[in-house]
């Protein structure tokens, strides 16, 4: 799913070829908890939902998000 994966990029102004479903926290600099909860803002935003604080809790990855997503029954 590339519109995930561009908004990631995007967010942390990084060329998308480095943005994949394994990327985590440990690969882009900039991804602290502070940007990580703007990031899931940027994301609720984007698809128009609400990311529980039990699943923001679980995210360690770009998969992580793409479940969350799964589970609110949007196309991946």
């Amino acid at each position: 799913m590339k519109k995930l994966e561009q908004i990631v990029a995007d967010f942390f102004n990084e060329d998308i070829k480095k943005i994949s479903e394994n990327t985590s926290q440990k690969d882009i600099e900039k991804w602290d908890s502070l940007n990580s909860l703007l990031l899931i803002n940027e994301i609720e935003k984007e698809y128009n939902i609400t990311i529980s604080i039990d699943d923001i809790i679980e995210i360690n990855n770009i998969l992580d998000i793409k479940n969350i997503l799964k589970k609110h029954n949007l196309e991946i």
